[in-house]
């Protein structure tokens, strides 16, 4: 069984009070995303309430397990609406906007005495708690202004990158832009406007990589991009590539956006998202100052 799968067992048993009755929905906190609901934990609350097969279905998917065979599987949801073959049940779970469709419920089961009700009652208040779950963590890591994964988001995936990279002995690249002139922009024109050239930045910048990449804002005019399973030289073209795409990106003082960008190289640059950070974004410093120095020049 997977650590999920015992997580959820864990879960369920804490839900069923003492005589099998279930916690009342009100009562269960928000701690699992909904994949993980619907694969680990739902399953086993319709097994508990005597179910042979349980699915749930929400816009043109559905998900469906099948207590006999173990099996879980995704489908498109016609082929579950359009046939009533196998299915005794169906519900709507209003609360979360998912149907529930269920086969073999057995209503006297000893272990789940709410029956129906009680099944549907619970799943829709976990879909619902699973769904508003995944909207904090997804505004946790989030920068509220552009969009883009914030310092937080980052650091995780550049440390899952380097247990990939560790394991698989691939490069990639950790690139730290700063946006030359911002100051100007906010100082002459205003936060609103300034605002408004961070959000066009990011999607410059969006547009310049490779959806497999990540970029975030760290704050302030600061962005770093994540460049996975690539070379210098590849690394050099993509970094040309973000500032021709920030070129384009009006500042409202009659040019485009220059920025300034750093590299730094796992792993010969650095092995923890720290050590690599800090390097890109001294080189990146290294790099303003040529710059200003090559504009008095």
């Amino acid at each position: 069984m997977t650590g999920r799968g015992v997580r959820c067992d864990c879960f369920l048993r804490f839900c069923l009070k003492e005589g099998g009755a279930l916690l009342n929905p009100l009562e269960l906190p928000p701690l699992m995303r909904v994949a993980d609901t619907l694969e680990f934990l739902l399953p086993r609350a319709a097994a508990a309430a005597g179910a042979r097969r349980v699915c749930f279905c929400r816009g043109d998917r559905a998900y469906v397990y099948d207590g006999k065979s173990g099996s879980f599987a995704e489908m498109p949801a016609a082929e579950v609406r359009g046939t009533t073959t196998g299915w005794e049940q169906s519900v709507k779970l209003d609360g979360s906007g998912w149907e529930m469709w269920l086969s073999g419920l057995d209503y006297g089961h000893p272990t789940f005495p709410g029956g129906l009700g009680a099944l549907a009652a619970f799943c829709d208040r976990v879909l619902t708690n699973a769904k508003k779950y995944e909207e904090a963590m997804e505004s946790a890591a989030t920068d509220a202004l552009t969009g883009l994964p914030n310092r937080t988001a980052l650091k995780q995936r550049i440390e899952e990158e380097i247990a990939r990279g560790f394991r698989y002995r691939v490069q990639f690249c950790v690139a730290f832009l700063d946006l030359d002139g911002f100051k100007r922009v906010n100082d002459t024109l205003g936060h609103a406007a300034g605002d408004r050239l961070l959000r066009e930045a990011a999607t410059a910048i969006r547009r310049a990589v490779r959806k497999s990449d990540m970029a975030a804002r760290l704050g302030g005019d600061e962005f770093v991009v994540l460049l996975l399973e690539i070379s210098p030289e590849q690394a050099a073209a993509v970094c040309r590539r973000i500032q021709a795409e920030l070129a384009r990106v009006e500042t409202g003082l009659g040019r485009g956006v220059a920025a300034s960008i750093g590299v730094a190289f796992y792993p010969e640059d650095g092995k923890d998202a720290e050590r690599l950070l800090k390097i890109a974004d001294e080189r990146m410093y290294e790099e303003k100052l040529k710059r200003k120095a090559g504009t008095r020049a």
